[in-house]
């Protein structure tokens, strides 16, 4: 223990010198971390028997073509959380995910162009900080090129988006669910610094999308949805929506806002109908992600099954008709008048 305590410390250091000799980092929203199952194409997880050990992909995606030149990528920072219920953080050298941090971005994407590392004197190093699996994190994971800059080129590629790392997680339950929130790195004063790039040209920019992914239960009456159209969250009805765990399309054909925020949102009650079947099925909203991309296959909004909804009258109009039904039948009932 105290053996890991201390190049942890020594890497803190290491990592704190060569940032603080970068430029100050500018805020980037069109880079993007983004959780990915390539087995699955969307950001779902299912459930695993317990004790099952996996992987899950983190994706960087950007506007840029890096390639291996002074723009390229030298240093990446983040950290990972999950719910310690449901899935147990494992560091990258426990068994059974022994070298578990594989096809590491750097170490994949830096050796193109005709060039290695080597060649230019660097090594590639990675550190990950104590894995807590009490609070479920994973601190502080980190690739870099080792030497002092200017560094004259970073890893890249011809194309993107590229997988930056892997994480080895193990199940803990196969009812419960939980979000793979890719987060920023903890520093003294619980404070968060943002998931960070560097980059060999100097610029250091911190990564403000970072899209979650989800491990899902086998219990089913929970649904994790895909938007496949366009979204007035004003006027939802009529968006179309596709499951991702199993796969099948829907319409949203009403909408209850239960928190009369006046946009569809967590807490609000929708009604969904199969398009191969036509079934209306009843849904409370969870979550709603706040920049949905359509048919990109990632988790737009979430959902707890109501049971038989009150669509598509909606739960006003029927507590009308309901306290209705008996004034009807007492009038009906009333004596008549003779002519």
């Amino acid at each position: 223990m105290k053996k890991f305590l201390l190049l942890t410390i020594v890497f803190a250091f290491a990592l704190g010198t060569i940032a603080a000799s970068l430029p100050a980092a500018e805020a980037r929203t069109d880079i993007r971390f983004y959780v990915w199952n390539s087995a699955t194409s969307n950001n779902i997880y299912p459930s695993k028997a317990v004790g099952t050990a996996f992987f899950v992909e983190v994706w960087v995606d950007a506007p840029e073509t890096w390639t291996n030149m002074p723009q390229g990528v030298v240093q990446y920072a983040l950290s990972v959380r999950v719910n310690p219920n449901a899935l147990e953080v494992v560091s990258a050298s426990q068994i059974p995910l022994s070298g578990g941090w594989l096809n590491l971005f750097i170490n994949t994407y830096g050796d193109g162009s005709g060039f290695t590392w080597a060649d230019l004197g660097y090594t590639v190093g990675s550190a990950v900080g104590l894995a807590d699996k009490v609070t479920g994190t994973i601190p502080d994971f980190t690739e870099y090129i080792v030497g002092a800059p200017p560094i004259p080129a970073g890893a890249g590629g011809t194309g993107g988006p590229f997988k930056l790392m892997r994480i080895g997680l193990k199940s803990r339950s196969d009812t419960l669910s939980s979000v793979i929130d890719i987060c920023g790195r903890p520093v003294e004063g619980a404070l968060e610094v943002k998931a960070t790039l560097w980059f060999a040209n100097g610029d250091v920019r911190y990564v403000d999308i970072m899209d979650d992914g989800f491990y899902i239960s086998t219990i089913t009456d929970q649904m994790y949805a895909d938007l496949t159209s366009t979204l007035d969250v004003a006027h939802p009805q009529g968006s179309k929506w596709a499951g991702l765990w199993p796969s099948t399309s829907y319409t949203l054909t009403n909408w209850i806002d239960i928190d009369l925020s006046t946009t569809l949102s967590a807490t609000d009650e929708i009604a969904l109908t199969n398009d191969a079947t036509q079934e209306v099925t009843g849904w409370t909203v969870n979550w709603l992600s706040p920049t949905p991309t359509a048919g990109d296959g990632r988790m737009d909004m979430t959902l707890t099954a109501k049971g038989v909804p009150e669509f598509p009258l909606g739960i006003g109009i029927l507590m009308i008709v309901v306290a209705a039904i008996p004034v009807t039948y007492i009038w009906r009932m009333r004596p008549k008048r003779r002519a």
